[in-house]
């Protein structure tokens, strides 16, 4: 089992990381025939939380964050949204209280459809 997480490691500084663990298994296909065994130290949880560790280690992790609201962007807002309209109005009012108020939109508003509605996320209000 060492042998294999030490390879593991070293296979991972040349490929991407994401890449680890589908040449993990064409790896251990071909080695099934020598150690049978091999399968069940490829599932093993040590196995499992290094490839974990690898891709957190090369930030591979495919978070991306969209960029921070600006003051140049709620001018932007400001002037291209149509202020008597009250859904642009209500549109506006969420954008500024939440710049203002350091808070993501999806703290503002709720989902139309209620099963992916997530009551974790909500502000509670005291």
């Amino acid at each position: 089992m060492d042998m294999l997480s030490f390879y593991i490691v070293f296979i991972a500084h040349h490929i991407k990381p994401n890449s680890v663990s589908q040449y993990l298994s064409g790896i251990v296909s071909s080695l099934e025939p020598h150690f049978p065994n091999i399968f069940k130290i490829c599932n093993s949880l040590l196995m499992s939380h290094m490839l974990a560790g690898i891709q957190e280690l090369h930030s591979f992790t495919e978070i991306s964050c969209k960029c921070a609201l600006t003051e140049d962007d709620l001018q932007l807002i400001l002037m291209n949204f149509n202020l008597t309209n009250l859904d642009d109005l209500l549109m506006v009012s969420i954008i500024f209280t939440s710049f203002h108020s350091l808070m993501h939109l999806g703290e503002l508003t709720l989902l139309e459809n209620e099963a992916k509605q997530s009551f974790l996320k909500a502000i509670l209000c005291h």
